[in-house]
């Protein structure tokens, strides 16, 4: 958690922001799994079907992508984020 400007003001997490963070983390959950099944589908096609099932796997490893990034676009998720100090 990263410390406010004014060490004597002090904000807990709002209803609101945990909220929105759990809808996000549960659509990548959720694309996660996705992306999962699509590659099992792909590694189970028949020949015949393997290009269609590949797109399908693709497809979903590029919602499961966007997904994550929206996970560590979310405000309150990069408040959280600590980064170690770039080298000098």
């Amino acid at each position: 958690m990263r410390m406010p400007d004014d060490p004597f003001v002090f904000q807990l997490p709002s209803r609101e922001r945990e909220m929105e963070i759990e809808h996000v983390r549960l659509a990548w959950r959720d694309a996660c799994a996705d992306a999962r099944l699509a590659y099992l589908a792909w590694q189970e096609a028949r020949p015949s079907q393997a290009r269609e099932a590949f797109a399908g796997y693709l497809a979903a490893a590029d919602r499961e992508t966007a997904a994550a990034l929206a996970v560590v676009s979310t405000p309150s998720v990069q408040a959280s984020l600590t980064l170690p100090a770039a080298p000098r």
